[in-house]
């Protein structure tokens, strides 16, 4: 799949066929980006999206669950997951049962470019996209979903990798090359940072923190995947920094009547 023909019954099919894969190198939580041992990934994501007891919180690309059922066990909330993958859903509801958390997490099959479909206007307190935003050919249309289902003064939060630029031609010309293998290996659209923060402020939300993940990023489960699976992503050459980790919050006016 070539990373401009990216759709969500594409990505859903990826992860029905990978997410077992993923299971075996992540555990319950499909991020690359994330220090050493897992809940402190939890821990930081919970903090730096500011979730607060008795929100209601959407995670968009759920997974398998990792991140809600943490949540859920650390705060008093209440969480919809959306996946688009069949084999996600599944697995993810078996483990939000196993946590004793059926009561607080709800698992739903769908797509987030359409969240308004299925939730009502102004039903969340918070969005959580946690490098699942860049399964979207363009994060337009998600973001726009997301600005109707939020509540006025509703956060949505991104963690995601965002194409890296220099000044020099060449690199950059290597940095395009090296996002086109990993777009088609893993049905992506890597995303550019000044575009999406463009389409948040244009769509009407409010900028509240844009900057790097606060914490050392521990590559070596994505190494050993990428290894496991025979990914030559460098296509055998040096490895070299093609992307940047970055964190954005940004808020639905509290002034907002509808998305």
């Amino acid at each position: 799949m070539r990373n401009d023909e990216v759709d969500p019954e594409g990505v859903g099919l990826y992860y029905d066929e990978w997410t077992s894969r993923y299971e075996a190198s992540f555990g319950d939580t499909f991020q690359a980006c994330r220090p050493t041992e897992t809940p402190d990934l939890h821990r930081y994501i919970l903090e730096s999206a500011g979730v607060q007891d008795g929100e209601r919180i959407l995670d968009a690309g759920c997974g398998v669950g990792g991140p809600s059922i943490y949540f859920a066990a650390h705060r008093e909330i209440t969480i919809d997951a959306v996946t688009i993958s069949t084999v996600q859903v599944a697995t993810a509801q078996r483990l939000v049962l196993d946590a004793g958390l059926g009561r607080r997490i709800s698992v739903h099959l769908g797509d987030f470019h359409k969240l308004h479909e299925r939730f009502p206007e102004a039903t969340f307190d918070r969005v959580l996209f946690l490098e699942s935003l860049s399964h979207a050919a363009d994060p337009t249309d998600p973001l726009r979903s997301v600005f109707k289902v939020l509540k006025p003064g509703g956060i949505v939060y991104i963690k995601d990798f965002f194409e890296k630029h220099y000044d020099d031609a060449g690199k950059q010309q290597q940095v395009h090359e090296m996002i086109a293998r990993v777009d088609h290996a893993f049905v992506l659209k890597t995303p550019r940072l000044r575009h999406t923060v463009k389409v948040l402020k244009q769509i009407g939300f409010l900028e509240q923190h844009i900057g790097p993940v606060g914490f050392t990023n521990d590559i070596g489960t994505w190494v050993k995947f990428n290894q496991k699976h025979n990914f030559d992503l460098f296509a055998g050459k040096e490895p070299f920094e093609w992307c940047d980790w970055v964190e954005l919050r940004f808020q639905k006016p509290r002034s907002a009547i509808n998305g």
